[in-house]
């Protein structure tokens, strides 16, 4: 009977399954919303140890032990927040950024818990951090499975509130005194089957609250108008939303490694080669409005030297103050292209961003105006980079200068870009040096020296989302060029750069967009996706400035580059996903209801005799006293109350009352006789009460 006893009461291994699985998907989903992704397998692989060590505690510790788990879980939650740097630190690839440290808190405190989950008030309580963080993923908007990840987390902890519910309901029914006749307790009177201690429930005075149907019910309930009032909410807090500074990491094309080709790491490299780039997703960034309405390269990033891996980025400037110097003198590297472009155009644009957090702007020329540009960085490279109170910002506007299009046939380098042609020719392969010098011999201009290493570029490499990553200790430009064959963008720019700088020619590696899909707006604006990220490389040509040389044009396999759309993406699949989504909400309480009623005991046909019999009985207690019997009262408990109007009939009426407590829920077979007498001794009590009148 005790062990009987311990499992009713103790949780068992679907609770803790449960439980593990709705902490998961919440540190996946906010590791994923900051492209940390090692930090959500991290945390994920501290869960299931400590889950399942929670699990056998519980198996060995005894149950008035079991209280000390929410105090522990308490001093854990308070040190979370206290000690969350430290914490943070211990995290793979230095943790989440400073700005969400608070991310850091809530996720150390739901992995810590993990081996709390002992009772169930400690294990439902896990719910809380997990809200918490689906909360911050929302508000950053980063990760577009986060909605499913929720409709899963809030599906398994409704399934563990129902669970927890009932043993919750079954301990307050024994401590009430809530027991059949003969002193035996209630799990004493279901010891022979579980399901029908919780059928016993519903009989008694507690059916209202003992079945999980109502929590799974009102989870469902809430599930729905999350999904119908999400994008209502979402319209009505848009005006607002940009008021709240989040420092959130930018959606970037790819989610692994933290450092790649489009995002430079927190030292400002970028890593070239790094692996199959399949996973774009053609997610709207921002739009761009041009006043000539052209399709132009939008530079963010340039980077200047090569460090046999990847680049690393252009210096910034130390201040404000060196920076503004820097724009107001012409002589500056910053100016120093611009002023080169002659003869020019000048190209209004304005910049619109869509989705997630873009720290540096994309630019289709170099800065002649800028609105309101207090609220951004210039950098010495042209660039644009915005403040911690431009943040905020929405929309980017100016103008830019602009060369025409077409690059003179007789144009030459401009030779004080020395850096540029020195660095990273010196770090190429004896391979590439020799592959370069026989491209350009007979090159007969600086322009025909570029265009002979485009085509060679174009014609060795087979430009493929998939291809393998270069491999450890290769240099990514010989690899592509002599044995890989095949890679993206990121290689073929970092070849055009290394391969011109072995010819002398100033050239730098830049990373942006191009509207390779060709989407416009109902505005006729440009629509730029995560999928239309890129790189390419840029040479700086007397009369023209900086030029976008583009080896993937023409390069076997371009088709239309970075155009597949995911999965989750395509209409059909939403729709899909819509559809299911309603029928999982309208039909779990449903198939939950019916799997609960399939597992009751059948019915006792005397039993039920004796319920109706027992219906009379309090109806006539009723009509007597004229109090009610409110369903939260034992037949007991009842009965007590309404003594005094019984008289001398009380005696009589205490001793039915137990003869019917012991006929409905006692685990033994009900007797034809005993209902015969419950019926006769009704019957007599019914006629002596109305005598008294």
């Amino acid at each position: 009977m005790k062990n009987f006893q311990k499992d009713v009461f103790r949780l068992g291994w679907l609770d803790f399954s449960l439980s593990a699985l709705a902490s998961c998907l919440a540190v996946f989903s906010v590791g994923m919303g900051l492209r940390q992704v090692e930090v959500a397998w991290f945390l994920i692989a501290i869960i299931l140890v400590g889950t399942f060590i929670s699990f056998l505690i519980t198996r060995v510790l005894h149950e008035r032990f079991a209280w000390i788990s929410g105090l522990v879980y308490s001093i854990v939650a308070i040190l979370s927040v206290i000690y969350v740097q430290p914490l943070n630190a211990m995290l793979p690839m230095g943790g989440f950024p400073i700005q969400l440290v608070i991310a850091a808190a809530l996720a150390w405190m739901i992995a810590i818990g993990s081996f709390l989950t002992w009772r169930d008030s400690t294990i439902v309580f896990q719910a809380v951090p997990c809200i918490a963080l689906f909360g911050l993923v929302g508000a950053w908007d980063t990760y577009d499975a986060a909605p499913f990840a929720f409709f899963g987390f809030l599906l398994c902890f409704a399934t563990l509130f129902a669970r927890a519910h009932g043993r919750v309901m079954m301990v307050q029914a024994q401590e009430s005194g809530y027991a059949p006749a003969g002193g035996t307790s209630i799990l004493a009177a279901a010891a022979d089957v579980a399901s029908s201690l919780y059928e016993s429930l519903k009989q008694g005075p507690w059916r209202w609250m003992a079945g999980p149907e109502w929590a799974l019910g009102s989870a469902a309930v809430i599930i729905l108008l999350s999904v119908l009032g999400a994008p209502v909410f979402q319209s009505s807090v848009q005006g607002v939303a940009g008021l709240v500074q989040l420092n959130v990491p930018q959606a970037s094309p790819t989610l692994a490694p933290a450092s790649n080709a489009f995002t430079a790491s927190a030292s400002g490299n970028v890593n070239v080669g790094q692996g199959p780039r399949n996973n774009l997703q053609k997610k709207p960034v921002f739009t761009l409005a041009t006043s000539d309405r052209r399709p132009r390269y939008l530079r963010q990033r340039t980077y200047d030297e090569y460090t046999g891996r990847g680049w690393r980025q252009v210096d910034e400037f130390a201040s404000r103050a060196v920076m503004s110097a820097a724009v107001q003198d012409l002589s500056s590297f910053m100016n120093r292209s611009r002023l080169q472009i002659e003869p020019y155009e000048k190209v209004g644009f304005e910049v619109q961003f869509i989705e997630g957090f873009q720290e540096f702007v994309p630019l289709p020329g170099e800065i002649e105006f800028l609105n309101d540009s207090y609220n951004f960085m210039r950098l010495q490279d042209g660039g644009i980079r915005l403040t911690q109170q431009g943040n905020r910002i929405r929309r980017v506007s100016g103008v830019v200068r602009v060369p025409p299009f077409g690059t003179p046939a007789g144009a030459v380098v401009r030779g004080d870009m020395d850096r540029y042609a020195r660095e990273g020719g010196s770090k190429a392969t004896d391979r590439v040096r020799a592959l370069t010098l026989e491209v350009i011999a007979n090159a007969s201009t600086d322009y025909d020296k570029v265009q002979a290493i485009k085509r060679t570029v174009s014609s060795r490499i087979a430009y493929d989302l998939s291809a393998a990553g270069v491999p450890a200790g290769r240099d990514p430009v010989d690899w592509a060029l002599f044995e890989g064959r095949k890679g993206y963008c990121d290689l073929f720019a970092t070849s055009v750069v290394v391969m011109s700088r072995v010819a002398g020619l100033p050239a730098r590696y830049v990373t942006g967009y191009y509207p390779a899909l060709g989407v416009k707006d109902k505005q006729n604006r440009w629509v730029l996706h995560q999928s239309e990220a890129h790189a390419w490389a840029e040479v700086y040509f007397e009369g023209q400035g900086w030029v976008a040389v583009d080896a993937t044009e023409g390069s076997q396999g371009v088709g239309t580059p970075n155009a597949e759309e995911s999965l989750l993406e395509k209409e059909w699949v939403r729709i899909g996903l819509i559809i299911l989504g309603g029928l999982a909400i309208v039909m779990t309480p449903v198939t939950v209801n019916y799997i609960v009623r399939k597992r009751r005991p059948v019915k006792d046909p005397l039993r039920s005799a004796v319920g109706k019999q027992y219906g009379i009985f309090v109806s006539a207690m009723e009509h007597r006293s004229g109090k009610p019997k409110r369903p939260s009262q034992t037949a007991t408990e009842y009965l007590e109350t309404i003594a005094e109007h019984l008289g001398e009939e009380v005696s009589d009426a205490r001793a039915l009352n137990d003869r019917y407590v012991e006929a409905l829920y006692s685990a033994e077979q009900v007797p034809a006789e005993s209902v015969a007498a419950l019926q006769s001794g009704t019957q007599e009590l019914r006629r002596r009460l109305r005598q008294r009148r």
